[in-house]
């Protein structure tokens, strides 16, 4: 039993005796015992017995502290007092204490002490109920007392380690259980589904009365509903469709919350009118000659309390709805992740990864922050209401003037909310399209690099930016219409109501207590004025991301029944079965695959062929499916493993990457790592599997990457295995290696089911079964040998034999030193490696060991640090001079000071006019129309100035918005690509989305509010140091705390803000992985731990953001302490004043000004507070303005010889370069000639520097030493976009833009129509693209997803037959397609590239081996240089034993 329940009984006992004592006397003794004396007693045992119980049940429950019973427990001891002043008072009076009842007065003696005891004990939480491994101790909010909690004391301790060190994200409280993600989840799912069967409900009486309407028949039709989860069926065009609401859920699940927090806001409302109140009678206070000076001290004290009171509600509020924004934030994250890994691959389709980051980055914050002003839709009505409740019985009818110009104004207000409303879609789906863009640019930077297609990109993005600017510029100037008339409202509203007052009868004065009282209602209706105006802008925001977030969560689903997953006996004994299927991308387009059947045998090893956009990749993703299913049947058995024809690798360790979820396995992870040919790999690796593994694989070659992926499929030992190209990005040998002990009959995988799509027909014959695709059909389905004996098929198979001769030849990812007799070792070796399933049997042990270790490996991605300290002068100068100083900030200061001018000038006639009406004896000297036409006047132009500055700010923040991104883009653009290799790309799109969209709409607001608030305080202290001069002497201590106060928490309030910041990033990059990888995780079954992982990201952006916010609070809770002692000064000063003449105009002008203090001081504090958080903003954009650039793109000085290179000589000598400054030379000491329309193939293993070689050419890395010359011009003195527009290279990765085939084709818009027809004819393309509907306009989807990985490779040939340029370089172009288009490449390459200089990467030996000259590279140096033929003659060549063991050479 707790000492709170001890005290608590003593107190029911001591009750109990007094009413126990009033029956005795009454039942015994025969008294006249008063009713007041048995009731009284009785019903207050009664109810200290029912706060002992809820005192029990509060524990049990597992609070800690009740706020509720702590101010009972106050109350009671409050009460208490006068009662025992009046029995202390009695007991000191001799000639009373005869007269005492003496059993009452000591059982009131100890009643006092013990309520007083029981309230203290309140001051302390109880201990949690539960054992101490339930209890969060790192979150001291969920253990904090009551008045902790009010106070927030429990946050003091982060404040002050903030003020002695900068914060970390290990610093920040964790969240209490009440936030706790998973719960959230749970509660969100359950209400969610909820709503969507109710959906569900409704759309089946929508289309009983649709169909009813439409065939005027009774009889229900039969109908489809939702597909799944929170998805629509939305086939038939013209169909009412019911979608599940997003605020419905949410108002079910935070709906006690936010009850409570209007209850909360409710009384902070009321208390806010005591003020008026307490001014009117401290007016007439002064008003009355012989009023007592204590009556004055109390009401002044009184105005007090009731502002600390209002305070404190005020604070409670935020920090409750606070809580609420934090939880809707972490469900509707969570939600948006959730449904993006559940996406049907046709919504996927309509929606960019663009769009979809910026649900997560713009649309699901709106809704947090819009959360603390949710009230305000009925708090603002309210405090209108009740001001001119009260206006009313001051002023009278003439009150309804006033209410006629609000009235006036809310259909103006309605009208720009609807008009913005619309811009604001505009201008959301042109942020949409910028960040998809840059997205898109950034993905792709290495072949915009390449291409030097910067300055196209550029213009691109910069062309939709300012359309984005043009609606900000737009409707912000509505949104500036409706801030003055909201603004200037009660400048109007008194205007028009002191006219009417005075003007409809003759007795009507305007006397200090009308005039000040009005005043100061006045002032209270500018609060909900401007909040309603900031409000309605909010809510349009709010109203389109709803949209947004409910048309994305109620989109179409993967649907899981297509495919049958049952394994049910010996009818089921297949792996693979698809019956009659046809598939599409989309329901209403075209059928990509028709009429499927195949059947795919337990433990079968299954290869499917075929041209460029046959339907090969196609066909796997309808079995996993990942199409949709138009008709048909699709059976998969067992678990599945999928490996994407381009690769998907993660931003963490190569080991990582390899295990996944998996335990780790020593035996199993080693023979895989040999089997995929990793082993060498690693020695070169700098950490071995330990090396951090960039954004998409970025410091990993192609074939790395392929067999990194394999890796990983593999050692998930998995069943089904669909397996897409595995073999096209590494050599041949490897690929013969990787077969050989993989995929083959005799490799790990060989107890599994296989089904492969391939270009190498080297391994048709070991395969089970063949299927040749043509047109998305299966033309030809048996073995090797059926095959072979049809015509049709032969055609395509003819070319086997002569593919199986080059099986072993070796190029770009493996050719190097190993003689023909230790490579035949190796693969021998490699060959007898044991079952994969005997292996995993063998060793269960788990080992954190690996092939290769080291201590600590070297770190790609840099950890985002947060800048520390406070935000430096020169960002804000910056910011400033991106507005435009002289232009628009200079005229800004002026316009808001003379508004200010204006503002003081009103309220000091307004006290001159009311003190003149004091004395009805001695009549106003002035005339009525002069002082309402000077008062007119001052209000007026006070208005003008504030739409002036408000105006000027805004197009000073639209051009600072322009001059931050411009050079923001274009640095980012001019850094050089090693830049990307360490920098995740979500860390810089959310510059480009989070951080601008502060600048764009929040940055101008929260200074104009910064200065409007300083202002406003400047104004007030010059008004009443004016009215009473002795107020210097307080307000100066005041600021003084008030300055110490702020520099204590204002570092840790900043870097909180910052970690805040910093944390979203991790979300970005973890959700566009996740998009990237989509497919690859849902095949694997992934779903929960890359939900894992983003709950993981969220909580912890989540919990800074939520004490971000906490700190604020705690700031101004005790800031307004202070600015509730200004306003008791102001009065006790202003009451002392009396006796030295202070007039009531005086007064009333001294106090209703003071009264705005509070709010103005925690106005300023919160401006500042955002100031620095949203300027944090423009300190982020400009870290990446300032990064190290590559070289220049033109420089002016030197001139590019008119049509260079006329010849295509390429000469490099001794040059050695190295990817970035702390990292090995990759090229050492490379010398070499070639001649003009010389045809240089080159090969050697991975790492000997062949593509450094390519990207050496480009200038893409720099020469550490050295110097390369094209036609005897230094490569090194022109500039980068010079010399990258004359070359021209064909590279592996495909890279395709959101945007028409022709600007993919054509970026800079350089060439014909004829040019690039003929361009599409000479790369096999022109049939294709002449069936689209729109030719060259088509659109491309999002990274060129409607077109096959072949014809993309193809559009990245058709990009150089337009260059044309005298030097060509092939880095693996044809790896992605197959032979016979492979062959039809390479015919065209030697026939329109003849006069041209042709260096080519080598990945097909045979596509080298007449070309004029090969050069063998090894580590980074050249071995081998010379003729094809020359070299072979020499059997100790490296060419020769490559050769021999290719077997083109016997």
């Amino acid at each position: 039993m707790s000492l709170k329940w001890f005290v608590a009984s003593l107190l029911i006992i001591d009750r109990l005796f007094v009413f126990l004592l009033a029956v005795w006397e009454t039942l015994f003794e025969h008294k006249s015992v008063t009713a007041d004396l048995l009731i009284y007693p009785f019903f207050h045992s009664f109810t200290l017995l029912a706060l002992l119980i809820a005192t029990n049940e509060v524990r049990r429950a597992g609070i800690h502290s009740s706020g509720a019973l702590f101010c009972i427990w106050m109350f009671f001891a409050v009460f208490a007092i006068p009662e025992f002043y009046q029995w202390m008072n009695t007991g000191s009076q001799p000639e009373l204490v005869a007269r005492i009842d003496f059993f009452r007065y000591v059982a009131y003696l100890t009643y006092f002490p013990l309520v007083v005891a029981e309230f203290v004990l309140h001051f302390v939480s109880d201990p949690f109920p539960m054992p101490k491994s339930y209890q969060n101790l790192k979150c001291p909010e969920e253990n904090a007392n009551f008045i902790s909690r009010q106070l927030l004391s429990w946050f003091t301790q982060i404040i002050s380690l903030g003020s002695k060190r900068p914060l970390e994200v290990e610093d920040v409280f964790d969240l209490d259980s009440q936030m706790d993600q998973e719960y959230l989840k749970s509660v969100w799912k359950t209400e969610w589904l909820k709503e969507s069967e109710k959906a569900n409900e409704k759309q089946v009486e929508l289309d009983k009365k649709r169909e009813r309407a439409r065939t005027g028949s009774e009889k229900a039709p039969l109908l489809g509903t939702f597909n799944n989860y929170g998805a629509v069926n939305s086939d038939d065009a013209g169909r009412e469709i019911a979608l599940p609401s997003v605020i419905v859920t949410l108002w079910r699940i935070l709906k006690w919350e936010l009850l409570g927090a209007s209850f909360i806001k409710f009384l902070s409302d009321l208390l806010q009118f005591a003020s008026p109140m307490f001014l009117n009678f401290l007016i007439t206070f002064i008003e009355t000659p012989n009023a007592p000076m204590a009556y004055g001290i109390g009401l002044a004290l009184g105005m007090f309390v009731a502002g600390q009171a209002k305070s404190l509600f005020m604070n409670n509020y935020f920090i409750t709805m606070n809580r609420v924004g934090s939880k809707i934030q972490t469900m509707l994250s969570c939600a948006v992740y959730e449904k993006a890994i559940l996406l049907s691959n046709t919504a996927r389709r309509d929606r960019t990864v663009g769009e979809m980051v910026n649900l997560l980055s713009i649309d699901v914050d709106r809704f947090r922050l819009i959360t603390p002003q949710l009230q305000q839709y009925w708090s603002s009505p309210f405090q209108i209401i009740v001001c001119m409740a009260l206006l009313w019985q001051t002023v009278g009818v003439a009150v309804w003037a006033g209410i006629a110009v609000m009235i006036g104004i809310i259909p103006i207000n309605l009208v720009i909310s609807v008009v913005t409303k619309k811009w604001q879609m505009k201008l959301m789906k042109y942020k949409d399209e910028r960040i998809r863009l840059i997205n898109e640019v950034l993905n792709g930077i290495k072949v915009v690099k390449l291409s030097a297609w910067e300055t196209a990109m550029e213009d691109s993005i910069e062309k939709v930016r300012d359309k984005e600017l043009r609606m900000i510029r737009s409707s912000s100037l509505l949104k500036t219409v409706a801030d003055c008339l909201n603004i200037g409202a009660p400048v109007f509203i008194a205007l028009v109501t002191f006219a009417v007052f005075v003007l409809m009868d003759e007795k009507n004065v305007l006397t200090p207590n009308i005039a000040f009282v009005s005043l100061s209602l006045f002032n209270l209706l500018r609060g909900p004025l401007l909040m309603a105006a900031d409000l309605v802008a909010q809510t349009v925001q709010v109203v389109i991301s709803n949209k947004r977030i409910r048309a994305f969560l109620c989109d179409k689903e993967i649907d899981c029944s297509a495919i049958d997953r049952e394994i049910r006996g010996e009818l089921y004994n297949n792996s693979v079965e698809i019956h009659s299927g046809s598939f599409s991308w989309n329901t209403s387009e075209a059928r990509v695959l028709s009429d499927i059947e195949l059947l795919v045998g337990s433990k079968q090893l299954i290869s499917i062929v075929g041209s460029v956009g046959s339907g090969k990749s196609s066909l796997l993703l309808a079995a996993l499916g990942e199409m949709e299913k138009i008709c048909g049947y699709v059976g998969v058995r067992g678990s599945v493993a999928y490996l994407s024809q381009q690769p998907w690798i993660l931003n963490q360790s190569l080991k990582k990457n390899i295990l996944m979820q998996a335990d780790m396995n020593d035996v199993l992870y080693k023979k895989i790592i040999e089997a995929c040919a990793l082993t060498d790999d690693l020695i070169q690796l700098s950490d071995g599997d330990e090396t951090e593994i960039g954004e998409k694989g970025i410091n990993l070659s192609g074939g790395q990457k392929a067999r990194v992926a394999l890796a990983r499929a593999v050692y998930q030992t998995k069943d089904v295995y669909f397996l897409d190209d595995p073999l096209s990005a590494v050599d041949a040998h490897v690929g013969k290696h990787i077969f050989d002990n993989i995929i083959g009959p005799n490799g790990l995988l060989s107890h599994t089911t296989r089904v492969l799509v391939t270009n190498c027909t080297s391994f048709l014959q070991e395969s089970d079964k063949i299927i040749v695709m043509k047109d998305g059909r299966i033309k030809h389905c048996g073995t090797y040998e059926e095959l072979l004996e049809d015509e049709d098929a032969r055609e395509y198979l003819q070319e086997v034999d002569k593919e199986y001769q080059e099986e072993m030849e070796s190029s770009e990812e493996e050719s190097g030193g190993d003689s023909e007799d230790e490579m035949a070792k190796s693969i021998g070796q490699s060959s007898r490696l044991s079952r994969l399933s005997r292996i995993s049997r063998h060793s269960g042990r788990k080992s954190k060991s690996s092939v290769v270790e080291k201590k600590k490996p070297d770190v790609l991605i840099t950890k985002e640090e947060a800048a520390s300290g406070r935000v430096k002068a020169a960002i804000y100068v910056l910011y400033l001079k991106s507005m435009g100083f002289m232009k628009y900030v200079l005229p800004y200061f002026i316009a808001v000071v003379l508004n200010a001018i204006f503002a003081m000038a009103r309220s000091l006639w307004l006290s001159g006019w009311s003190d003149a009406n004091i004395d009805m004896s001695h009549p106003d000297s002035m005339s009525l129309g002069a002082r309402l036409g000077v008062y007119a006047a001052f209000g007026v132009t006070e208005v003008l100035f504030l739409f002036l500055s408000l105006s000027l700010l805004l197009l000073g923040g639209v051009a600072a918005s322009r001059n931050l991104h411009r050079p923001l883009l274009h640095n980012v653009l001019r850094n050089p690509l090693s830049y990307f290799d360490v920098t995740p790309i979500g860390r810089i799109i959310n510059r480009f989305a989070k951080d601008m969209e502060v600048v764009d709409l929040r940055l101008s607001t929260s200074f104009r509010f910064l200065v409007i608030s300083f202002m406003n305080m400047l104004q007030t202290v010059i008004i009443v140091t004016y009215s009473t001069p002795l107020f210097i002497a307080i307000i100066i201590p005041v600021y003084i705390i008030y300055y110490f106060v702020l520099k204590y928490s204002i570092k840790s309030t900043r870097q909180l803000q910052r970690i805040s910041s910093l944390t979203r990033s991790s979300i970005f990059s973890n959700f566009s992985e996740t998009l990237q990888g989509i497919t690859t995780i849902r095949s694997f079954q992934w779903n929960d731990e890359f939900i894992r992982r983003n709950d993981a990201h969220l909580n912890t952006h989540v919990k800074c953001s939520y004490y971000s916010q906490m700190a604020n609070r705690w700031l101004s809770i005790r800031l307004e302490l202070l600015g509730n002692i200004v306003i008791f000064s102001a009065s006790i000063l202003a009451i002392l004043g009396k006796e030295s003449g202070l007039t009531a105009g005086m007064l009333g002008l001294s106090v209703s000004n003071s009264l705005n203090i509070t709010f103005m001081l925690n106005m300023f504090v919160r401006t500042i507070n955002d100031m620095e958080t949203n300027v944090v903003s423009v300190e982020r954009i400009e870290e990446y303005t300032k990064t190290k650039n590559e070289a220049e793109w033109r420089l002016d000085d030197v001139q590019v010889p008119t049509g260079w290179p006329i010849g295509g000589a390429v000469n490099i000598e001794d040059y050695s370069c190295r990817y970035r400054d702390e990292l090995d030379l990759v090229l050492k000491q490379i010398s070499i000639n070639i001649l003009p329309g010389q045809k240089v193939g080159i090969c050697g293993r991975t790492g000997a520097g062949k593509s450094s070689l390519a990207l050496a050419l480009f200038r893409i890395v720099e020469a550490a030493e050295g110097e390369i010359e094209i036609d005897g011009t230094k490569t090194s003195l022109m500039g980068l976009h010079d010399l990258r527009e004359k070359l021209t290279i064909i590279p592996q990765e495909n890279v395709m833009f959101a945007n028409t085939l022709r600007f993919n084709i054509d970026p800079k818009g350089e060439f014909s129509d004829e040019q690039i027809w003929l361009a599409l004819e000479n790369s096999n393309l022109k049939s294709h693209v002449e069936f689209l509907p729109q030719k060259l306009e088509s659109p491309v989807s999002e990274g060129g997803e409607n077109f096959s990985v072949g014809q993309r490779q193809l559009l990245c040939l058709t990009r150089a037959l337009l260059r044309k340029s005298k030097v060509l370089v092939l880095d693996e172009a044809t790896a992605g397609i197959d032979n016979r288009t492979d062959a039809l490449v390479q015919a065209t390459i030697r026939e329109k590239f003849a006069d041209s200089t042709v260096i080519t990467i080598a990945h097909r030996l045979h596509t080298i081996m007449d070309y004029d000259r090969i050069i063998v590279m090894e580590a980074g140096r050249i071995v081998e240089d010379g003729i094809p033929g020359e070299l072979l003659k020499n059997k100790n060549s490296k060419l020769y034993g490559l050769a021999k063991s290719a077997k083109i050479v016997g």
